[in-house]
């Protein structure tokens, strides 16, 4: 995938439980597995979110901040 300077990732999550929960996601365009363990890669934070018990929310990332050419891999953890 070529990538673009006005590109934006955005995800959507889901609580089904029933308390809030508050994270910051971090993606990775080269490193294929869990942000602590095995492979190293670089990790990126996305933006923190708070989502309220049985609701939605989403979380995003510019890809303005990086200088990619392309990219095979997105991993979010």
């Amino acid at each position: 995938m070529l990538v673009d300077a006005n590109m934006r990732i955005v995800t959507h999550w889901k609580n089904v439980g029933p308390y809030s929960i508050e994270f910051t996601p971090y993606i990775s365009f080269d490193d294929s597995d869990r942000r602590f363990s095995g492979m190293s890669g670089r990790w990126y934070p996305m933006n923190t979110t708070l989502i309220t018990p049985n609701s939605t929310g989403t979380t995003s990332f510019d890809m303005s901040s990086l200088q990619l050419d392309s990219l095979t891999m997105v991993n979010i953890s």
